[in-house]
């Protein structure tokens, strides 16, 4: 288990939880999560084209294997029409 990445969609942002993670470990894996979500410079706003939307979903898809190349379980990411 351990640190989950769920990517987002057109309701919800991405969002990282803890799973398994032992609770002497929270602070550095959400370090972790942070560090990478930091490092992909993801806009605050909701994009509205589809275009739009491709970008978000690519900065999703680079942040799950951001964490993923540190060792952690990552889910596959949804398909376009499925992220929109």
């Amino acid at each position: 288990m351990g640190l989950r990445v769920r990517p987002g969609s057109a309701r919800r942002r991405a969002r990282c939880e803890l799973g398994s993670v032992p609770k002497e470990q929270n602070y550095l894996t959400l370090a972790v999560a942070i560090a990478c979500r930091a490092g992909l410079h993801i806009p605050d706003r909701v994009p509205h084209t589809e275009e739009e939307w491709a970008e978000m979903l690519a900065y999703e898809i680079a942040l799950l294997d951001c964490v993923a190349g540190l060792g952690y379980p990552v889910p596959s990411p949804p398909s376009l029409d499925m992220y929109i």
